[in-house]
């Protein structure tokens, strides 16, 4: 028991840092500011150690506000920014289209729901509207439903 709680306190404390490296580097032997070389094993593991932090139900807010002065065009506090591109010519990732299309098909249940519509009315009718058969209606619901709580009347 002890050491599994050790071992998620170093997993999460090796994602800290590793997110921490990939967002603002660290300083060399003779303080310039350094980073991950691109598409280095290094930087595709911080990659996916920020992915799984940003991706809990509370993300760190540290990491939140990082992220937001990569962003913004205004910041002056950030040597780096974030750009964002296509990953591939044409945009041709079938999974990508469609993981896309299923997150803004269930923002938009999301909100009818959060306006008081029953669930099974918005079910219907994104299957009438898009053509999908109820278990993918059902299983791209359960992708936002797992992170929300029924508003309070």
């Amino acid at each position: 028991m002890a050491s599994e709680q050790y071992d998620h306190h170093v997993k999460q404390y090796r994602q800290y840092w590793a997110s921490h490296k990939l967002l603002v580097g660290w300083p060399d032997k003779r303080g310039n500011q350094s980073y991950f070389d691109r598409g280095s094993r290094e930087e595709q593991e911080a990659r996916l150690a920020l992915a799984e932090l940003l991706r809990r139900v509370n993300p760190p807010s540290e990491f939140l506000h990082l992220i937001a002065g990569l962003i913004d065009p205004n910041a002056s506090f950030a040597a780096r920014k974030i750009v964002f591109q296509n990953r591939h010519a044409g945009w041709k990732n079938k999974s990508a289209q469609a993981a896309v299309k299923h997150f803004r098909i269930g923002v938009e249940m999301l909100k009818a729901w959060s306006g008081g519509k029953e669930l099974e009315e918005i079910k219907e009718g994104i299957g009438q509207k898009y053509g999908f058969e109820r278990r993918h209606i059902d299983t791209i619901w359960s992708g936002f439903a797992k992170f929300i709580k029924k508003p309070k009347a």
